[in-house]
């Protein structure tokens, strides 16, 4: 069975797990097993896998009024737990989870603090001048009490987006995790009194990161004002790797390549949340 057969197989199967939770956890076993599959392509099926799974315990969870499933069925909490080790996986893995979570957060309110939480936590690794409050060690009261300064002074840390072994590599689509946690951000306007001024769900961003908008618009702001001399990336670096390959220039080449997509990211960032403010006074 190829990876693009399977993942059709997992959708197809999808609407049983709501109605049988056991079948959720058989599901999940072989998932989690496939997370470690030599091949790329099979590890993508496993996280397509595992966010079906999210969003039918999601919608199971719901008609209970409860964040978990009836019977024996994975828990969101226990799945969003799954989903982080694929955050240890290749960049075309977490590509897919950002991918999908976006989804998952608009079709089921009652996640939306649970992902914010996940991905704005692994965002915040990547944020250097930013430690304490990126391990949860700043409270949120000191973090607001700066009005944003944190986020002035922090910048991204790209060589932690960035694998050496054996050759350097991206390891850390920034770009795409920008974009994810931007499109988060511009879907919640509806959660509590937002976009149709209707609370379907409480703000996702109130317990885990109130200045999210904030701090996004000025590391945006900032990453373009910045020259590349700030990310060790200036004349000297070269082609950044793209002929030569010996191992500084292809660090540079990597680090490079996240930079592009972090600005990429952060323009989407700025569309989304503009758009956003905007909805947010016309309504």
């Amino acid at each position: 069975c190829s990876p693009a057969h399977a993942e059709e197989l997992v959708r197809a199967v999808a609407p049983l797990f709501s109605l049988q939770p056991n079948a959720a956890d058989m599901a999940a076993l072989p998932l989690r097993k496939a997370l470690f599959a030599r091949d790329e392509a099979v590890r993508a099926v496993a996280a397509n896998g595992l966010l079906v799974l999210l969003g039918t315990s999601a919608a199971t969870g719901q008609e209970l009024g409860t964040g978990s499933t009836a019977g024996a069925g994975l828990s969101p909490d226990e799945l969003v737990a799954l989903l982080r080790r694929c955050l240890t996986q290749q960049a075309p893995v977490r590509s897919v989870v950002y991918s999908g979570l976006v989804q998952i957060f608009k079709n089921h309110p009652a996640l939306r603090p649970r992902i914010f939480s996940f991905v704005a936590g692994h965002y915040r690794r990547y944020l250097a001048g930013e430690s304490e409050i990126a391990r949860g060690g700043g409270s949120s009261s000191s973090s607001s009490s700066s009005g944003g300064s944190t986020a002035a002074a922090a910048t991204l840390d790209l060589d932690k987006c960035i694998g050496r072994n054996p050759i350097p590599h991206v390891v850390e689509p920034l770009g795409d995790l920008v974009a994810c946690l931007s499109q988060l951000l511009a879907d919640s306007g509806d959660s509590a009194g937002g976009l149709f001024g209707l609370a379907l769900a409480p703000d996702p961003t109130a317990e885990s990161w109130p200045e999210a908008r904030t701090c996004l618009a000025e590391m945006g702001k900032s990453l373009t004002m910045s020259c590349t001399a700030a990310y060790s990336l200036d004349k000297s670096s070269g082609d950044f790797g793209a002929i030569s390959g010996d191992s500084r220039s292809l660090q540079d080449g990597c680090r490079a390549a996240v930079l592009v997509g972090a600005i990429e990211g952060f323009m989407l960032a700025s569309v989304l949340l503009d758009a956003e403010t905007a909805s947010r006074r016309a309504a």
